[in-house]
């Protein structure tokens, strides 16, 4: 990453709280350690992820997955804890500057 000048970070996957959050973090962190010359600046797809709190794809982002709640609606509110343990992780995100976008990508899959 240093050769190439690589400061940017996309990290998408399973487990969101737990294996996502933690790639996410460290990264911010490769600088600091020595790994990297450069901070880079690390972003999660947030839809591109699945919780361990609640399992369906791309939730609590995207709420078309629960059937009792549709699109506009913040949270996907099925599953156990699923609020609290999200607003958890995104303040550990905001700690550690670590960014969090959503793409739609469903939107986006619909148009191809």
């Amino acid at each position: 990453m240093n050769e190439r000048g690589i400061d940017n970070i996309i990290v998408v996957g399973l487990v969101y709280d737990f294996c996502v959050k933690e790639t996410a973090i460290f990264a911010t962190e490769a600088k600091e350690a020595g790994v990297l010359k450069k901070q880079p600046k690390v972003t999660v797809i947030a839809d591109l992820t699945r919780p361990a709190f609640d399992g369906k794809p791309g939730a609590p982002y995207n709420s078309a997955a629960c059937p009792t709640v549709g699109y506009g609606s913040s949270f996907c509110e099925e599953g156990f804890g699923t609020t609290a343990l999200h607003e958890q992780v995104l303040k550990d995100f905001e700690a550690d500057n670590v960014g969090v976008r959503v793409i739609r990508m469903s939107s986006c899959l619909s148009s191809i």
